[in-house]
């Protein structure tokens, strides 16, 4: 995960974070990169490739380096691939109904490691009217936005997103701009247990004692949807704990004294004189 790969495939868009008034002619530099790009599908805006002008040579080769693996791996093309029949469809089309069917059960009975040897024709050359994806440039705010906008979705975020909200911890504090809600409450959960692994405040992001729950939960490694359910349904804290630890065989613990000291402050916070009456309930369960 790196900034490249979050413009290109949030934004559709790069960041250049270096520009001088360069002497130096790079416009093949650029073309070259240009033309790598056209080859996995993508293209600059004309914008694009007219500020890339005014960087330096070094600044280019880095923007390269970096940014073609990125695009590589948005296209697949990053993994060796052979197919099975090299000159479909007209070999297929040929083959006898035996011959596919040998080829294909003894390649499911080698878990995929075994493939049937062809000799590959030369394919003659063809245009063909590419539908590009243009890449133009974005700002910081831009960039910085997609932290923002991923804590602000209502439903849950795929593997990829939420990887990009963790990277997005791994920069400094001012790169994270919060919205006033995280209404999804696992984005919540993800984001408090990453601002208490840099030690950073929690109290303003925790706003009743559920979202603590929430977070007790994620933290001991617990599935924080069985909580949801049960928040749902019952608005009774002690009955929460309760029912969660015997039904659900929900079992917190943190292992963080640090961080277990943080939690039961914060429901002391919310819930008052009624943390006495949760461990006095639990115990007779």
């Amino acid at each position: 995960m790196n900034q490249h790969f979050i413009t290109v495939k949030k934004l559709n868009a790069i960041l250049i974070d270096q520009r001088t008034d360069n002497s130096e002619d790079v416009e093949q530099l650029v073309l070259t990169i240009n033309a790598e790009m056209m080859r996995l599908g993508f293209i600059m805006s004309k914008g694009l490739l007219s500020n890339l002008a005014s960087c330096s040579r070094s600044d280019l080769v880095k923007l390269h380096n970096e940014l073609l693996p990125v695009l590589k791996k948005l296209k697949g093309d990053d993994v060796p691939y052979k197919p099975m029949y090299p000159n479909f469809p007209q070999q297929v089309m040929e083959a006898s109904y035996l011959e596919l069917y040998l080829n294909a059960i003894i390649h499911y009975w080698s878990f995929g490691a075994w493939k049937p040897q062809y000799d590959e024709v030369p394919r003659g050359l063809e245009f063909e009217a590419t539908k590009f994806i243009e890449i133009g440039e974005c700002s910081r705010d831009d960039y910085l936005g997609v932290f923002t906008t991923l804590l602000s979705s209502n439903s849950s975020l795929s593997a990829e997103d939420r990887e990009i909200v963790e990277y997005f911890f791994t920069l400094p504090d001012d790169c994270h701009t919060y919205p006033e809600v995280i209404p999804f409450k696992e984005t919540l959960c993800i984001v408090i247990a990453k601002s208490l692994e840099q030690g950073l405040p929690i109290n303003h992001k925790v706003t009743n004692v559920t979202d603590v729950l929430r977070v007790m939960t994620h933290l001991s490694g617990g599935d924080v949807l069985t909580i949801n359910l049960l928040i749902d349904k019952i608005e009774n804290l002690c009955s929460i704990l309760i029912l969660a630890s015997s039904k659900h065989k929900l079992r917190i613990r943190i292992r963080s004294n640090a961080h277990q000291e943080l939690c039961f402050s914060l429901i002391e916070r919310w819930s008052g004189s009624r943390w006495n009456e949760i461990h006095r309930l639990r115990r007779r369960s």
